[in-house]
């Protein structure tokens, strides 16, 4: 196999060096659940994503459940979830979007409807996001099945990173 080594790589004018930094799709984070989360019916609730699987930032607040934008990270960013909700009935339904700074984020949204008794529902998305340094995102999810519900923590996570070259 061939391979190439150099010490540094200069941009076409010569002004600009590309560090191997660049050439990553960090910073990045995944976060799961540690045990299922009771959903109160028709409340916006947020996921409480309390665990790591990876951070290269530390961006991700497992108290808050809210990743931060690091310092001079602002950028396009490459985000999915998946939520397993337990349970919803016939017409009822069960939503979930990402919000950046408090705020629903367009695009960011799947909503199911239940179309036989006890049906679970696997809420997911998926997409593209330009924040800036210091912006908060995180996922909430809702429901209208009449009574609580469960998030299911092994199917149930939230990831983002950095796309390079955008």
């Amino acid at each position: 196999m061939s391979e190439i080594r150099v010490d540094t790589i200069k941009n076409i004018a010569g002004t600009t060096t590309i560090t191997t930094a660049d050439l990553t799709n960090t910073p990045a984070f995944k976060a799961t659940l540690s045990a299922n989360q009771t959903i109160s019916n028709d409340t916006l609730t947020r996921v409480t994503f309390d665990t790591e699987s990876y951070d290269t930032d530390n961006g991700f607040d497992t108290s808050t459940s809210q990743y931060t934008i690091p310092t001079g990270q602002g950028g396009t960013y490459a985000f999915s979830y998946m939520l397993f909700v337990d349970d919803i009935d016939d017409t009822d339904f069960c939503l979930s979007y990402i919000e950046v700074d408090g705020v629903q984020t367009l695009g960011t949204q799947d909503q199911r409807y239940g179309s036989s008794a006890t049906q679970n529902q696997i809420l997911q998305s998926s997409g593209v996001l330009t924040l800036t340094a210091g912006q908060t995102v995180e996922v909430v999810v809702k429901h209208g099945e009449g009574a609580n519900q469960e998030l299911r923590d092994s199917h149930t996570y939230f990831q983002m990173y950095k796309l390079i070259g955008i």
